[in-house]
This record gives C-alpha cells, sequence and structure tokens, in this order.
C-alpha cells in the first residue's frame, strides 16, 4: 500500500486528543477516543502489512524494528530519572511493560497506576499483532474476518453486562480487540468505497459530531457502552478521508499535523510520564504543565525519531 499522508493526519489527531485529556482532563476527559482511532486504524494497516508480508518472520522483524528499541530507549531514560527522583519501580512493572503484559497487570489491579500505566496500550496492541498476523497469514478470508468482528463485539457487550468493573473492562485484551478488527474489516472494505461526495462529506460530518460531543461529555466509565458508535465512526474518518475531494482529507493532510502523526508513536510514549510529574508530583497548573512539559517531551521524542525510529524505519523499509 503506497503512503497515505492523511493516515498520519489521523494519527496527529489521535496523539493531541491523548496529550490534551491528559493535560487539561477536567476540561477534555476523552483521550480514550485517541487511543480508539489508534486501535482502529492499527488493525487498518497491520492487516495491509501481513498481507503484503513474504513471512510471519518477516512481519514479527519489522514490528519488533518499529516498537522495541524507541521503547527501551524510554525505559532507560525513565529508569535513570526515577532513580534520582525518588520514584518507586518494581521488577514486575517494568518486565511487564517489555513484555507486553501490563495491561492484564493493570485489569486486575496488580501494579499501581503510576508513570507508566498508558503504555497498557501498547501491551495491547502487541497481543493482537501476534495473534492477528496468524489468522490473517494463513485464513486471508474477508466473510471470516467478518464474522469474527461479530463474535468479539457481541462478546464485548456479554462482558459488561456482566458488571464488570470499567476498569478491568478497559485495559483487558478481549474487551478491545473488536476495535483492531473493526480496522481489519474497514481494509477489505476499501477497494469498494463510494464516489458520492454528498455522502462522503455527510458520513464524515456525522462521525465528527459522535466524537466532537462524546470528548465533550462522555468520561470512560460512562461511555464504555458507547464504544461501538466511537469505533464506527473512526471507521468512516478512516474509510471517507482518503478521498481527496472532501475537506477533511485536505485538513488530514496540513503538514504540521501530518508531522505530529509521524512523531506520535514517541510523543505517545514520552508524554504521559513528564506531564504527570508535573501535574502531580510537583502540583503545577495545567497551563504550566503545557509550558514546561511540553519542550522536555519534544526534546527526547526528536531524539528518539531521529537517532532511533527514523534509522531504523529506513532499514526495515
Amino acid at each position: 500500500m503506497p503512503y497515505i499522508k492523511v493516515l498520519d493526519g489521523l494519527r496527529g489527531i489521535a496523539i493531541l486528543l491523548v496529550m490534551i485529556s491528559h493535560i487539561f482532563r477536567q476540561y477534555y476527559p476523552a483521550g480514550w477516543i485517541g487511543v480508539e482511532i489508534f486501535f482502529v486504524l492499527s488493525g487498518y494497516l497491520i492487516t495491509n502489512s501481513i498481507l503484503h508480508s513474504g513471512s510471519l518472520k518477516e512481519f514479527y522483524k519489522k514490528r519488533f524494528l518499529r516498537l522495541v528499541p524507541p521503547l527501551m530507549f524510554f525505559i532507560i531514560v525513565y529508569l535513570f530519572f526515577s532513580y534520582f527522583l525518588n520514584i518507586e519501580n518494581s521488577i514486575l512493572l517494568i518486565s511487564s511493560v517489555l513484555l507486553f503484559f501490563s495491561n492484564w497487570m493493570f485489569a486486575f489491579n496488580l501494579l499501581p497506576k503510576e508513570y507508566l500505566t498508558h503504555l497498557w496500550s501498547l501491551a495491547v496492541e502487541e497481543q493482537f499483532y501476534l495473534i492477528w498476523s496468524i489468522i490473517i497469514f494463513y485464513i486471508k478470508k474477508k466473510v471470516f474476518i467478518y464474522f469474527l468482528f461479530f463474535l468479539t463485539f457481541v462478546y464485548k457487550f456479554h462482558v459488561l453486562n456482566m458488571g464488570v468493573f470499567w476498569s478491568e473492562f478497559y485495559y483487558r485484551t478481549d474487551t478491545r480487540i473488536s476495535s483492531f478488527i473493526l480496522g481489519s474489516c474497514l481494509y477489505f472494505l476499501i477497494k469498494n468505497k463510494t464516489n458520492n461526495k454528498f455522502l462522503i462529506n455527510f458520513f464524515v460530518f456525522i462521525s465528527l459530531v459522535f466524537i466532537i460531543y462524546f470528548g465533550i461529555n462522555a468520561r470512560v466509565y460512562n461511555a464504555i457502552q458507547w464504544f461501538f458508535i466511537i469505533n464506527c465512526s473512526v471507521a468512516l474518518l478512516i474509510f471517507f478521508s482518503r478521498d481527496e475531494s472532501n475537506v477533511f482529507n485536505r485538513f488530514l493532510s496540513f503538514k504540521w499535523l501530518v508531522y505530529i502523526g509521524k512523531i506520535s508513536y514517541g510523543l505517545y510514549i514520552w508524554h504521559y510520564c513528564i506531564y504527570k510529574y508535573l501535574r502531580v508530583s510537583l502540583n503545577l497548573e495545567p497551563w504550566y504543565v503545557l509550558y514546561y512539559g511540553t519542550p522536555i517531551v519534544l526534546f527526547f521524542v526528536l531524539i528518539s525519531y531521529y537517532f532511533i525510529e527514523k534509522p531504523l524505519l529506513s532499514k526495515k523499509s
């Protein structure tokens, strides 16, 4: 699949939603919508990547080079500073992050939700990549993929109706995997997209209305039952934003937004612990957190991007 810059633009929106929520959560509590954008988009892109990989070994190698070295760099720097700042860590915490099972630790409150809590989503993604790569590589039937989405969707609401506590529901892989599978379904549907400009703009508008409404009015523990609507809204944005004739496509193509999307992985890894330390440990007001924290975040993110991620991306390609 050729490079599509609007998808980086979507990544840019997703990471901005997450970062804004972690600073101004009293005004915008729905950073989880940004996570949903990442999940659906990952399902779409990873399905393409799997189908165009020569082997599972090649696919796993590319994923490793994309995700692990920047994460290792972050963990090394984090441990260095946490030692001097008297931030407690444990072998279980660090190993769960590096081995991508921290989401289960947080789901069942086996680890405190401190400075590395945000890395739960990387664990969910890696677990999805491992399972989904085998399914897609050996089955490759879109009808089966649609059926799996239906099953995981029904299962998600079955778990929800059982009265599972919201944080457990939020962090578990089995209750979040339908977002990725929806993205995979989107990959198989994309070839049949409509060219009706009115319909395209209408669906983009409706999707944005849902996302903005829930972003302003819904905290995650009040909005879990609406995840499906958000998932579908995100999928529609991805589906129709690829059409160069609509306004949203032109917005997603802005250079600054595309660039933010390119460095979004680093931004996601680095921003949370820095912002949280300033907000919680130093008790700074949100605007001061933004003012003092963002340059620090960008310093480490750009080092990671230009000296680790970009060279490895070139090697990977």
